[in-house]
């Protein structure tokens, strides 16, 4: 037994136990991944269904509501009791339509004539457009009340003619409803599409009413329904790959300003992702798929709403996958905190049995290098610890060998250096730096160590003498004395012949310098010559 612990402790049970956790949780996060990727799939197409099921209900009442208020309108003018030429009867039957039904703007009729007639709600007012044939290039813009009187008229120049709008020109010779394409309405300037019939009274035909849907109201319909379900985007599309309205609204309604705006197409910038899903699933009607766009994976579904033979809008509706898998996100973090505290409670093992043992001998060794003794216990483990510790007593000893050894080095050292009589000192060959001088040379120049560590050669040289003989430092052998003169922090002047070798010092390329001061003899020499001088005269 005792054999085995020594076994699996020399090669890291530790260790072993970590890379065993660590593998069994990469097999439960594998697993739980893809039971939740399920679940996941799950929840997005029961979302996308609802949502589905919400626009496309709603759409189908855009369409439904427009067909009731046109078929109504046919069956009131058929039967002689809807009067075009009578605005205030008009108004009265549609307004309440229009309160009813918030996606209709404006309501316009025209006749082969030229005469024509709008209801057009602006926020909570009404105003009526009436253009007569007779009046070719003015229209009269009235001011309506809530129950659809006028209550003023202002005339306008207008070469306004209903006959060349689009609600009217596709309408006219069909019957039926009919849905225009997207155009920009002459009243607000805004994007629509209207839905438009033929009106016929004894077989007599020409006349046209139109029902106006303003497209941002449309997206921004679909920007409230997507406020139920996070992240989730939908797209009204027609067959030709337009794009009709968005949950975006706000950026919707941004693609459709300008003077001539027109719709974004499923190619154009923003709306390329669609495009790998609209294309190949058009055609199922209610398909729920997953497609892969710009390196995110989406959840989608197209649902087909008839709006009159041979015309279908499609909703595209998506969701990012990674909506769908933020419960799994929850549960992983869950789990992940737990495997923290099982690497815990290990690190608390791997510190009982491995870090105290080695601040142990820490300890030890830090009360060593400040001169207190290097005390290791024998150590019966056989891992790491154990032959750590063996090092350490070989250690020991020979740190005990080369200690004294470096004890007779230091002595050497500040005999011949830090006591010397002379001044020494240390310079850096490339920057003249002063990296050490010694006790000699402190008291004669003046100068602190930390000052003279902050100095070069050239602050004490006097200007007049160069800082060192040309060539000194390629000479081989033996250096010759160079006599310089310096200054002291006390501003005497020092004559001095300096002798230095190249040295290493601290890893750079450094001098070690012998100062020997002769200044006095300078001077006694000096006074020699001068007394000479005087004798001989």
């Amino acid at each position: 037994m005792k054999h085995f612990i020594a076994t699996i402790t020399r090669f890291g049970m530790l260790e072993a136990f970590l890379i065993f956790i660590i593998f069994l949780y990469g097999i439960n996060f594998t697993y739980d991944y893809y039971v939740n990727l399920s679940t996941a799939e799950k929840m997005g197409r029961q979302a996308l269904t609802e949502a589905g099921r919400e626009a496309k209900e709603e759409l189908r009442a855009i369409t439904d509501s427009a067909t009731f208020l046109l078929n109504t309108a046919q069956l009131y003018y058929g039967a002689g009791t809807l009067d075009p030429d009578d605005t205030g009867a008009m108004n009265r039957l549609f307004m309440p339509y229009m309160r009813r039904y918030p996606y209709i703007t404006s309501i316009n009729y025209g006749d082969a004539s030229g005469n024509g007639y709008l209801i057009l709600r602006e926020g909570s007012s009404w105003r009526n457009r009436i253009k007569q044939s007779i009046e070719r290039d003015t229209v009269i813009w009235a001011k309506l009340t809530d129950h659809g009187e006028a209550s003023s008229h202002r005339r306008s120049s207008d070469n306004y003619d209903p006959r060349l709008r689009p609600w009217y020109t596709e309408a006219r010779d069909r019957r039926g409803i009919q849905w225009s394409e997207p155009y920009v309405f002459r009243t607000t300037r805004d994007l629509g599409l209207t839905a438009s019939r033929r009106f016929e009274k004894n077989g007599v035909r020409g006349s046209v009413l139109g029902v106006d849907i303003m497209l941002k109201d449309l997206s921004r319909f679909l920007e409230g329904l997507t406020a139920n379900w996070k992240d989730i985007t939908i797209h009204v599309i027609t067959p030709d790959r337009s794009v009709l309205a968005s949950s975006e609204a706000l950026a919707f309604d941004l693609l459709l300003q300008g003077d001539n705006p027109s719709l974004p197409h499923l190619l154009d910038e923003g709306f390329r992702e669609l495009v790998s899903a609209f294309h190949p699933h058009r055609e199922g009607g209610s398909a729920f798929f997953t497609y892969q766009s710009e390196g995110r994976t989406l959840f989608a579904r197209i649902d087909a709403v008839r709006l009159s033979d041979g015309d279908d809008l499609f909703i595209l509706l998506t969701i990012p996958h990674r909506t769908l898998l933020e419960n799994f996100a929850w549960q992983s973090r869950t789990k992940f905190y737990l495997f923290l505290g099982l690497l815990a409670a290990s690190s608390a093992l791997f510190i009982f049995f491995y870090l105290l043992p080695l601040r142990r001998i820490t300890t030890i060794v830090r009360k060593f290098s400040r001169g207190g003794p290097m005390t290791i216990p024998v150590s019966s483990r056989a891992d790491e610890i154990g032959t750590l510790t063996s090092e350490f007593r070989s250690l020991d000893q020979e740190l005990g060998r080369r200690q004294e050894a470096l004890s007779d080095s230091e002595r050497h050292y500040r005999l011949l250096f830090e006591d010397n009589p002379n001044p020494l000192w240390v310079i850096e060959r490339e920057t003249r730096r002063f990296l050490a001088m010694n006790a000699a040379a402190v008291k004669r120049y003046g100068y602190s160590r930390e000052e003279f560590l902050s100095l070069t050669e050239h602050d004490i040289l006097l200007p007049s003498l160069p800082p060192a003989i040309p060539g000194r430092d390629a000479l081989p052998g033996p250096a010759w004395p160079q006599t310089v003169r310096h200054r002291a922090k006390n501003e005497d002047v020092i004559e001095a012949e300096i002798t230095s070798r190249p040295i290493t010092w601290a890893g750079a390329d450094a001098e070690v310098a012998l100062v020997h001061d002769v200044t006095a003899r300078r001077q006694l020499e000096a006074q020699l010559r001068q007394a000479q001088k005087m004798e001989a005269v």
